[in-house]
């Protein structure tokens, strides 16, 4: 059996792994807290499957693909660099982008930068 394991506080978290075990019977769905304090502070979802585990997009992928049938093609995405595919993801919090509380990415808070605008006159 597959696990997913999912960070309950979070609510897109919660909610993609009742999809997924709604969609993939063989999954079981586990709190990131059964993970090893370094996949915890990861802060990411982990799939684990026939003893490997994948973690951030990696994870959404195989398990997704998974599911069998038309999910399959999903796996298309992996011909994207990872830096590209985890725009769509949770990233950690010292990372240059921020995953917000209500799930926008957005840059860490800096300054805006000067604007080259035209002087009025």
């Amino acid at each position: 059996m597959s696990r997913v394991y999912i960070d309950e506080e979070c609510k897109m978290c919660t909610s993609y792994g009742k999809w997924i075990s709604s969609k993939n019977l063989n999954i079981d769905l586990n709190a990131q807290i059964n993970l090893t304090p370094e996949e915890i502070e990861l802060d990411t979802l982990v799939y684990e499957k026939d003893g490997s585990k994948y973690y951030f997009s990696d994870a959404v992928i195989q398990s997704i693909s998974d599911i069998g049938g038309v999910y399959n093609f999903v796996k298309i995405i992996k011909i994207f660099p990872r830096f590209i595919r985890v725009i769509g993801f949770p990233v950690r919090q010292d990372s240059p982008l921020q995953f917000h509380e209500h799930h926008v990415i957005a840059e860490p808070d800096e300054p805006d930068p000067p604007r080259n605008e035209p002087v009025p006159g």
